[in-house]
């Protein structure tokens, strides 16, 4: 028999850097009686589970670690929906520490000499209806000890970009990390736009020109065909020589499912690796799976569980 291992081994996993943006997923596959109407319903649970069930929210961390994870993602994008129900800033941010710092010591106790685990801080988007001052103390400052990157997700408008990441490089001079969230709706050829009605190209190019310590731009999408003319719109904007990333996130914003059956869990698995594939042919150095996966199914498609193959992974293997 062959093994799923063997067709990861030929893909992304070889230099590229997997990131998990899946917290909440990872939480529903520890603890599968966690109940959400939606995704976002879902992250803002997974949000409180920092404070209340900090140990659940280590296994899911720890969970994601060993199934491959390179750069694990803070479980805190479900900060949006939750301050904006006027909870105590103190609250959150005690959340966001906790979070931080329990991501740090999984990270810690995983990362090897050949296998660094790094750790992203999600952060929600700056808001004019708060001070800069009260964005630092209640987001930056509690995870900046803990945190490698500071991660900006499912940008929709470069002006909030410009300013969130503005305030980051203020606080501090850790690599800032930006995803696009790109719009579906676009004629075939065109350049990418955001979901704001911006050309991705000139989002691009004007964050590169205000922020200094920009790290990795990637881009959010489900559809092949726009994720390969943004990796192109974005590799064009990066001048020679800036050491910034680039990447492609599938945007998805559907609950992921614990999937019971294994040769479907296979399946999924091939899936992505075969998205991931097109990714990497495409000149993406970073790769997500967005909250669509969980780590079971990871696992698999990272070679770091061996599967007996199906005759359909067989015959792509070979």
């Amino acid at each position: 028999f062959f093994y799923f291992a063997q067709m990861a081994a030929r893909t992304l996993w070889k230099g590229a850097t997997l990131l998990d943006c899946g917290a909440a997923s990872a939480l529903k596959f520890i603890n599968p009686t966690m109940r959400g109407k939606n995704l976002f319903d879902l992250r803002e649970i997974s949000f409180r589970a920092n404070l209340e069930n900090p140990k659940l929210v280590k296994e899911a961390y720890k969970a994601s670690a060993k199934a491959g994870v390179h750069v694990l993602a803070t479980n805190t994008i479900g900060i949006p929906s939750y301050s904006e129900k006027n909870y105590d800033p103190n609250m959150i941010g005690d959340s966001c520490k906790a979070s931080a710092k329990l991501a740090r010591e999984v990270a810690t106790h995983l990362s090897t000499r050949s296998r660094k685990v790094r750790v992203a801080a999600c952060l929600p988007i700056y808001h004019q209806n708060q001070s800069f001052l009260e964005y630092e103390k209640t987001f930056i400052n509690p995870m900046l000890p803990y945190v490698d990157i500071w991660y900006l997700q499912d940008i929709d408008k470069s002006e909030d970009a410009y300013i969130t990441a503005d305030v980051c490089s203020s606080v501090s001079v850790k690599p800032i990390w930006l995803s696009y969230s790109l719009s579906e709706a676009q004629e075939k050829d065109a350049e990418p736009i955001i979901q704001s009605g911006e050309r991705l190209g000139h989002a691009v190019t004007e964050v590169l020109k205000r922020i200094p310590n920009i790290g990795a731009i990637m881009s959010s999408s489900s559809s092949h065909q726009i994720q390969e003319k943004a990796l192109e719109t974005i590799r064009k904007r990066i001048p020679l020589g800036l050491p910034i990333q680039v990447g492609s996130i599938l945007q998805d914003h559907s609950l992921a499912r614990v999937i019971e059956d294994s040769t479907e869990r296979v399946d999924v698995a091939r899936d992505f690796v075969e998205t991931a594939d097109l990714w990497r042919s495409w000149g993406a150095e970073i790769v997500s799976a967005g909250s669509r996966l969980t780590p079971d199914v990871l696992e698999i498609a990272t070679g770091r569980k061996a599967v007996r193959s199906t005759t359909k992974i067989i015959n792509r293997v070979r």
